[in-house]
C-alpha cells in the first residue's frame, strides 16, 4: 500500500493483507535481499535502503521493536525460499547458481537466525562475494 497525507492506495494485490505486520517488513526486506543477490555490486545501496526503512519503521512504533524484529527475521528466510521455489518466483532470479546461493543463505538463517536486521547484511556478504566477478590484477 502507498499512503500519503490524503489517501491510501493498494498497489500490490498479490500480497496485500490485514495481518501480521512482521510479514510486511519481512516481505520488503526479502525484496532488498533478493536484489542484492541479483546485483551484488549494489548490495551496500540495498543495505542502506533496508536500514533507512527499518529505522523509520521503528521510530514510528518503538514499542513494537522487539516483536517486530523477531517476527521479521522469522518470515525472511521462508520468504526467500518462497520467491525461489514457490508459486510466485521472483522473475528476475533465473540463474540456477544464484538460486542455490539464496537457498543456502535462507537455510542458514533458518538454522542460525540473524540476531537483528543490521547483522543480516553482514551475514549476507560472504554469499554475495561468491557472485562478484573475479578482479584481475
Amino acid at each position: 500500500m502507498m499512503v500519503d497525507s490524503t489517501s491510501v492506495m493498494a498497489i500490490d494485490f498479490e500480497v496485500i493483507h490485514y495481518g501480521d505486520p512482521a510479514f510486511d517488513s519481512g516481505f520488503l526486506l526479502n525484496h532488498l535481499v533478493l536484489k542484492s543477490f541479483l546485483k551484488p555490486e549494489r548490495a551496500a545501496d540495498y543495505q542502506a535502503a533496508a536500514e533507512a526503512y527499518w529505522n523509520t519503521l521503528l521510530a514510528s512504533i518503538p514499542q513494537a521493536s522487539p516483536a517486530l524484529q523477531s517476527g521479521t527475521l522469522q518470515h525472511l528466510p521462508l520468504l526467500l525460499l518462497a520467491r525461489v521455489d514457490g508459486k510466485s518466483p521472483a522473475e528476475y532470479i533465473r540463474d540456477p547458481a544464484r538460486k542455490q546461493h539464496i537457498r543456502s543463505f535462507a537455510r542458514e538463517l533458518l538454522s542460525q537466525p540473524a540476531p537483528n536486521i543490521f547483522s543480516l547484511f553482514e551475514r549476507l556478504r560472504p554469499y554475495l562475494m561468491k557472485l562478484l566477478p573475479a578482479i584481475s590484477v
